[in-house]
C-alpha cells in the first residue's frame, strides 16, 4: 500500500469506489434475473456513489423512457459517466448540447468543444466525428483524412468504411494509408445488411497499393491537427445551418404538385457514414398496432429500419439533419428523427400518406403535441441497385435520383389537410440493396 492509499481522503475515495462497484454488480445481477424495478434502486444508488457505468447505464435507461422531459437528470447522470472516463457518455452529451436538450437552447459550440477534447485524448469515436465534419466542409483536407485514418486504426467501423470510400474516389492522402482489418462477426453482420462498405473494403484489399502504410503520429502533432480541424467542423456544425441553395429541379405533377430536388444534398462520404452509423440498429420494419399498442410487421413496408434517436446519433448526423429541416425552411427542432431505411429485392414502400390524421391509433396526439407533418424530405444513400423509384401516383410523377440528392414534398395543405396528391411509394427494388433516410418536418418542435 503506498502513502498516498494511506491517507483518510484516499481510503474514503476508494471506500465509495468499492461501494459502486458492489451496487453495480448487484444491479447487473438483478437485471440479468428479471428483477428490473430491484435493479433500478441498485443502479440508482451506485450512479449516486459516482460510479460512471452505473451512470450512464441508468441514463440510457431514463432517456428514451422519460424522452425531453427527463433531460436535466440525464445530463446530471452522462456528466458523472463522463468524469469516471466513459467516452459514450461525452458523445451522447455532445448530442445533446448541440440540440439544446437540458440546456437552455442548443449550444453546437459546447458539443464540438466536448468532442474536440476527446480526440486529443485519442478517442475513436470522437476523433471521427470531428475529422468527418471537417469533410463535410472540405472533402479533400488532408488533416481531416488523416484524424479518420486514426480512429479507422483504432477500431472504430463507421471511420474504417468512410475511408474505404475515401480511397476509392482517389483521395490522395488516403490512398497513402492502408485501411486495417475489419473484424469477421462485423464483415458479416453488414454483408448481410447489403452494407455497400463491404464492396468498397474488398476492392480496395485486391487494389491496395503496395506503398500504403499504417499512419502514426505523435500526440503533439494529433493535438495540432485537432486544433486546425475545429474551426473547421466548426462550419459544419452551424445549428441553424445557412439557408440552402434553391432546389435544382422542380418536379411538377398532376394539379401543380410540386417536387423539389436538391442534387448532392450530402456528399457521398456524409451518405456512407450515416449507413454506418444506423446499421447497428438495423431491424425489420414495424408498426404499433392502435388496438392494443403491440408491435406487428408493417403492412405498407418491407425493408429494414433504423431510426437515429439522439442515443444513436452524433455530432456528425445532427448536422445532417439540419440541414434536410432547412430544405423546408424549418429550424432542425422541428424535424422528427432520422429514418433509415434499407430495402433488398422485393423491398418496397406501398403507396401512403406520411401526414397525419386525427382520430387514427395515437395521431391525434402527435397533432396535438407537435402538429402536422408539413413535409417529407427523402435522400437516397446508396449506389448501384435497380427499381426502388419514388412515385407519386396521384400526381403522376416517378422519379429516380442520384445518390446524396433530397426530395421534399408537401404532405398536407395550409389548413393542415393530408393532401392526398401526397401519396406516395417507394417502388419495388429489382436489384441491388437500396438505402434511403427520411426526414419528415412538423408544424412545431417536434417531441419524442
Amino acid at each position: 500500500m503506498t502513502a498516498n492509499e494511506r491517507t483518510p481522503g484516499r481510503k474514503m475515495e476508494n471506500a465509495v469506489k468499492e461501494r459502486g462497484e458492489r451496487l453495480y454488480r448487484k444491479a447487473f445481477a438483478l437485471s440479468q434475473a428479471g428483477r428490473r424495478v430491484e435493479a433500478g434502486h441498485y443502479l440508482r444508488e451506485a450512479a449516486a456513489a459516482g460510479h460512471g457505468p452505473a451512470a450512464y447505464t441508468l441514463a440510457t435507461r431514463l432517456f428514451p423512457e422519460n424522452g425531453e422531459d427527463g433531460a436535466k437528470e440525464v445530463r446530471l447522470l452522462l456528466e458523472t459517466a463522463e468524469r469516471a472516463g466513459l467516452a459514450p457518455a461525452a458523445h451522447l452529451l455532445a448530442v445533446m448540447d448541440t440540440h439544446g436538450l437540458g440546456l437552455a437552447g442548443p449550444a453546437p459550440a459546447k458539443g464540438l468543444a466536448r468532442i474536440a477534447g476527446w480526440a486529443k485524448n485519442e478517442d475513436p469515436g470522437a476523433m471521427r466525428q470531428l475529422a468527418m465534419l471537417a469533410l463535410l466542409e472540405d472533402e479533400e483536407c488532408a488533416e481531416a483524412t488523416i484524424l479518420l485514418a486514426q480512429a479507422a486504426q483504432r477500431g472504430d467501423v463507421p471511420a474504417l468504411l468512410v475511408l474505404a470510400r475515401a480511397r476509392a474516389q482517389g483521395n490522395e492522402t488516403a490512398r497513402r494509408i492502408s485501411l486495417p482489418p475489419l473484424a469477421e462477426k462485423l464483415r458479416t453482420g453488414l454483408a448481410r445488411l447489403g452494407h455497400p462498405g463491404i464492396a468498397l473494403l474488398e476492392n480496395d484489399a485486391r487494389d491496395a497499393e503496395d506503398d500504403a502504410v499504417p499512419l502514426k503520429i505523435e500526440r503533439q502533432e494529433l493535438a495540432a491537427i485537432v486544433e486546425t480541424l475545429t474551426a473547421l467542423a466548426g462550419r459544419a456544425l452551424k445549428i441553424p445551418p445557412e439557408p440552402p441553395r434553391p432546389p435544382d429541379e422542380r418536379h411538377v405533377g398532376e394539379g401543380g404538385y410540386e417536387v423539389l430536388q436538391w442534387r448532392n444534398c450530402w456528399s457521398q462520404l456524409a451518405c456512407d457514414h450515416v449507413m454506418a452509423i444506423a446499421a447497428p440498429a438495423m431491424r425489420p420494419s414495424m408498426v404499433m398496432d392502435p388496438r392494443d399498442g403491440r408491435m406487428k410487421p408493417h403492412p405498407y413496408r418491407r425493408s429494414l429500419n433504423a431510426s437515429l434517436f439522439p442515443w444513436d446519433q452524433d455530432l456528425v448526423s445532427a448536422a445532417l439533419e439540419a440541414r434536410l429541416a432547412a430544405l423546408a425552411s424549418r429550424p432542425p427542432e422541428h424535424g422528427e428523427v432520422l429514418s433509415v431505411l434499407c430495402y433488398h429485392p422485393g423491398g418496397e414502400y406501398r403507396p401512403h400518406l406520411d401526414a397525419l390524421t386525427a382520430g387514427e391509433g395515437r395521431s391525434g396526439e402527435e397533432l396535438a403535441r407537435s402538429g402536422q407533418r408539413t413535409h417529407t424530405v427523402l435522400i437516397r444513400l446508396s449506389e448501384n441497385f435497380e427499381g426502388g423509384e419514388t412515385a407519386f401516383p396521384k400526381a403522376g410523377l416517378q422519379l429516380a435520383v442520384g445518390v446524396g440528392d433530397a426530395l421534399l414534398f408537401r404532405n398536407a395543405d395550409e389548413a393542415g389537410r393530408p393532401d392526398p396528391l401526397s401519396l406516395h411509394a417507394g417502388m419495388p427494388v429489382l436489384r441491388g440493396v437500396k438505402w434511403m433516410a427520411t426526414k419528415w418536418i412538423r408544424e412545431r418542435r417536434y417531441r419524442w
